[in-house]
């Protein structure tokens, strides 16, 4: 059996697109042993075979924790020994490229952002570390250009916001891996909102749109469902739930598991999709577009913009301007159904879509 690596210094081994979309296809064949590098998730879950949990030793996300984490990758490599290493940042190209000079793995770089967009335009750092990062970040990127085998991408717009793959790419969209999940019935109307918490993701907007909603529906109850890197955010909600006792948090300082938030998603009323619209943001369809129309939530979405444009092509969404939000449209949008929502489009939502593009790249590769 060949032996793959996917490989996070970041994330859980439970992560969605590593484990759901990545490792589940690929067991599918009968064909690897699938291996997963990455932190231990707070609800433990057990692998399905062929698949195995490999957890790196997590205490913070300063550089110094981070290197160790290289080393700790390194080393469980070194005792695999796999045939092909996907890797999930960029960090991690400098050793794997080296790991493949020594033991001649195949490598592929699974490009999840546009991390020099991040850099300039989030504000995450100050200069001139700003600068120090661009650049260390350039040099990976070139690095991978230069030597690794194969690339997947996992936005469309990646294509030709990154030439470091110089047209050697698979694009893999972040569509949604199906679970079997009970539709619980509840009594108040519930908004979610699911994913990253940040004020990137628009967690400002989500607060105030709930407020507006709550003053035409007293019954409404807003459940946050995710992961905050910010300490100042997580304090926030802390603060708003203790004023607001309709406010559910759900994570926060731990990432929670897909399936809890697949359970969320089939017991809410209405999803929120608000994300800041910059430089980032612009052309990328957020993961919880493609869930919400698949599991058939509507969702609120800013007018005008590209996401609204995806949310016709998908179904189920309501365009608001979060501005000046008219709660009442929206909620006669739901009374008659006018969110066009239909099971024809669901199958554009599916990730059966992408499988076979990612079982034909691994196989490619590893002939």
């Amino acid at each position: 059996m060949k032996k793959i690596v996917i490989t996070s210094i970041l994330k859980p081994v439970t992560e969605v697109r590593m484990y759901e979309r990545f490792a589940l296809s690929l067991a599918k064949t009968n064909k690897y042993e699938i291996n997963i590098i990455g932190i231990k998730p707070k609800n433990e879950r057990k692998a399905e075979m062929p698949i195995r949990f490999h957890y790196l030793k997590a205490s913070n996300r300063s550089i110094i924790s981070r290197m160790g984490r290289w080393l700790q990758a390194y080393n469980i490599w070194l005792k695999i020994r796999p045939h092909l290493i996907i890797v999930t940042v960029p960090e991690l190209i400098p050793i794997a490229l080296l790991f493949k000079f020594f033991y001649h793995s195949k490598l592929i770089y699974d490009v999840q952002e546009n991390y020099e967009r991040n850099i300039i335009f989030q504000g995450i750092y100050k200069q001139p570390l700003k600068t120090l990062v661009l650049l260390g970040l350039r040099f990976c990127e070139w690095m991978a250009g230069v030597g690794m085998d194969n690339f997947i991408l996992a936005e469309k717009c990646y294509e030709n916001q990154t030439g470091f793959h110089k047209q050697k790419y698979v694009t893999l969209e972040n569509k949604t891996q199906p679970l079997e999940v009970a539709r619980p019935d509840h009594k108040n109307f519930r908004l979610l909102f699911t994913g990253i918490i940040s004020n990137y993701s628009g967690i400002h907007r989500a607060l105030m749109f709930y407020r507006s909603l709550k003053r035409e529906l007293e019954n409404a109850e807003l459940h946050i469902v995710g992961f905050s890197y910010h300490k100042e955010i997580r304090k926030l909600l802390l603060d708003e739930k203790s004023k607001d006792p309709m406010i559910n948090l759900t994570g926060i300082d731990y990432f929670v598991d897909h399936r809890e938030i697949v359970k969320c998603i089939c017991s809410s009323d209405l999803g929120i999709i608000c994300h800041e619209i910059n430089r980032v943001s612009e052309d990328r369809k957020p993961t919880k577009l493609f869930e919400y129309a698949f599991y058939s939530l509507p969702y609120v979405v800013q007018c005008n913009t590209r996401w609204s444009a995806y949310s016709k092509k998908y179904g189920g969404g309501i365009e608001v301007d979060f501005d000046a939000p008219d709660i009442k449209n929206v909620l006669n949008q739901l009374k008659h159904n006018e969110h066009d929502m239909n099971e024809d489009k669901t199958h554009l939502s599916s990730w059966v879509r992408e499988e076979p593009k990612l079982l034909d790249l691994i196989s490619n590769e590893l002939k």
